[in-house]
This record gives structure tokens, sequence and C-alpha cells, in this order.
């Protein structure tokens, strides 16, 4: 029989007492609560990223049946980015800048209200915050409150220009900002 000592027996039982993968089986160190959600936010990222690539690609489709393929996808990728924004706010709601881009992506995926929200959230923090200000006029305009449109838009220090915004808001956004006079000339 083998005979086992005190600090054998203690290892033994650290090993033990290791947290379990269940995917892979193996012995995981515990992570901090910091590690995760921004595990969360850099997933959230990158779903953002290939979201806003499907959506030009179907821009430039060649056939109705291409751009639609895309968009459908590009929406998806959206929805998948909220969800993670939203997992990694509920891991650390302190986390700095995942508001703004959460909200850019529920308005994405037409959750118009629930953006609003956390973009006016978001501004009673930092009220400088050009993309949350730019961000609440395109939800604002998609809900059709062209005057609290207006106002939020007002927000701005200095007007930018319709191209200095087009990436970032929608169609109809664009062209209430065109007819607002907010153009190149």
């Amino acid at each position: 029989m083998y005979k086992l000592t005190g600090s054998l027996l203690a290892l033994i039982f650290i090993v033990i007492s290791l947290p379990v993968s269940a995917t892979t089986g193996s012995r995981l160190k515990p992570q901090n609560e910091g590690d995760r959600a921004a595990r969360h936010y850099d997933r959230a990222q990158q779903a953002a990223e290939q979201a806003a690539k499907l959506e030009s690609s179907a821009i430039f489709a060649s056939s109705a049946k291409a751009q639609e393929k895309l968009f459908s996808k590009s929406d998806s990728k959206y929805r998948k980015a909220a969800k993670l924004y939203k997992r990694a706010l509920k891991v650390n709601p302190y986390m700095p800048g995942v508001k703004t881009p959460l909200a850019h992506a529920l308005i994405k995926s037409k959750e118009f209200e629930q953006a609003l929200s956390l973009l006016n959230e978001e501004l009673e923090r930092n009220p400088n915050d050009k993309k949350a200000i730019i961000y609440r006029t395109d939800a604002l305009v998609q809900l059709g409150e062209m005057e609290k449109a207006e106002a939020s838009f007002g927000d701005l220090a200095i007007q930018p220009r319709v191209e200095e915004v087009a990436e970032l808001v929608s169609p109809q956004t664009r062209a209430w900002l065109t007819e607002q006079g907010t153009s190149s000339e």
C-alpha cells in the first residue's frame, strides 16, 4: 500500500477542487469577471465588424437575391453582437465603452426603443459623446420623432456633414440630415 503524506494529500485536494471544463474535461483556472466581460466584448466587436462588412458587400451585390441574403446575414451578426454586448454588461455593468456600440447593434436590429434608452443613459454620463448623439438621432428618426431628432442632432457642438456620419446612420436618417441642410456645401 502507498503511504500518502500530508503535502501530497493537500496537492490531490487542490487538483480535485479545480473547476473542470464541461467540453474538454480539462482543468481550468477560475476567471475573474473582468476577463469574462472583456471576452464577451471582444466577440461582440468581431460580430459587429463582420456585420458591417456583410452590409457593405450587400450594397454592391450583383442581384437582389444576393443582396437580400447578405443583408439577412448582416442582421443576424448585429443581433449576435447585441447579445454579446449585453452579456458583457451583465458580467460587468460598469464596463466603459459598451453601451454605445450595443445601442448601434440594437438600432441595426431594429430595437430602437431599447437603443434609445441606452443612449440616453450614456449621454447622461458623457453628454459630448459624438457617436452616442448621432446614434440617438438615428434611433429617433427611425421612431418618427423628428422634432426630438432635430434637438438631439443640435446637441453636437460642431455639426458634421452627412458624408462624415453616413456610415453611422441608416439611409432614412441620411436623407433626413440632407433635408436639414447638413450637406457638404
